[in-house]
């Protein structure tokens, strides 16, 4: 039951930022979040973000994809040195407050 929801979830966010993060945005955020405490929800919870999450990504989905093809500079391109930059301060960040 869990995968039949977090599945088509995961493809409209990963959907949703894809040209402006490319793909993969969930694995992505998934793998910074490794070392995040987690705290734990109930399912409700759970399920009551997740349809916020989905609501917003209908709403946010046709303004970046108009964006990104009015501005192609916004476009995502692998190995961009932005991208790159933020994923280093992002895991700095994370050590330090390990530390």
């Amino acid at each position: 039951m869990k995968r039949a929801y977090w599945k088509p979830l995961e493809w409209v966010i990963n959907a949703t930022f894809m040209p402006i993060q490319g793909p993969g945005h969930c694995y992505r955020a998934w793998q910074i979040e490794l070392d995040e405490i987690d705290t734990r929800g109930s399912y409700i919870s759970r399920l009551i973000l997740g349809l916020f999450a989905l609501a917003g990504c209908l709403i946010i989905a046709p303004i970046l994809w108009l964006t990104v093809l009015i501005i192609p500079a916004w476009r995502y391109k692998p190995g961009q040195q932005q991208y790159d930059a933020w994923r280093q301060a992002r895991q700095a960040s994370i050590s330090r407050r390990d530390e």
